[in-house]
């Protein structure tokens, strides 16, 4: 049996379908199982780390820690980063925050999502507001 389902709402797609196709304005850009689809987004699992009394220079010595990339700041004290292997990159990330005497107040592992595979291959996010009624969506996942 074979069921076509349309939303805007990637988990919603990721969590029914066993293949996904992305379109955007009406063209195919990709369509594999959700699962290939992540993988086959580069720059991996994002985390999210927390830190107390941060010092000078700590984002520097962030950025070199190897399989770091994209690393952005969120706030004063929070930082974002995606890695390809993240058990290496937090292992890592923690070696240096003992060494430095930074406390790690929090860490988090966000796996690579079909939202993350839409930006990735169209450059945009789902926008689900620009005149999809309410309850219907105007682009199909």
């Amino acid at each position: 049996m074979t069921m076509l389902i349309t939303t805007h709402y990637m988990d919603e797609a990721d969590f029914l379908c066993d293949r996904v196709a992305i379109v955007d304005h009406g063209a195919l850009i990709a369509m594999d199982t959700p699962e290939n689809l992540k993988r086959s987004v580069p720059e991996g699992t994002l985390v999210e780390a927390s830190f107390v009394n941060v010092p000078d220079g700590w984002m520097d010595r962030l950025e070199r820690l190897p399989g770091i990339r994209n690393l952005a700041r969120v706030d004063t004290e929070t930082v974002h980063f995606r890695t390809e292997n993240g058990s290496k990159a937090i292992t890592g990330l923690v070696e240096l925050a003992v060494r430095e005497g930074v406390e790690l107040a929090s860490i988090a592992v966000k796996p690579t999502t079909l939202d993350d595979v839409f930006v990735h291959f169209t450059g945009h996010v789902l926008d689900r507001s620009q005149g999809a009624p309410e309850g219907r969506r105007k682009e199909v996942a």
